[in-house]
């Protein structure tokens, strides 16, 4: 049986986390609103995490709104 993987490129928008933080309102709002503790976003590096990105677009998607995106390929495979 033969398996072709084909590879895509994705892209994924990244936001810093204090525009997150801002756009919020407070660090405390931010946690609320994605439903975790204050100090899991302390523990989030310069960036939100991608699967917060996706929360946040779901949740706040004027967020994202006419701002110019920065992109961060990401391979994607399929089998």
């Amino acid at each position: 049986m033969l398996q072709l993987a084909t590879l895509t490129l994705a892209y994924n928008a990244v936001m810093e986390k204090q525009k997150a933080i801002k756009l919020a309102g407070s660090q405390m709002k931010l946690a609320a609103l994605l439903g975790v503790s204050q100090a899991a976003i302390s523990q989030w590096g310069q960036d939100v995490p991608m699967m917060r990105i996706y929360q946040l677009k779901t949740l706040k998607p004027e967020w994202f709104v006419d701002e110019p995106t920065k992109l961060e390929p990401s391979i994607v495979e399929t089998l």
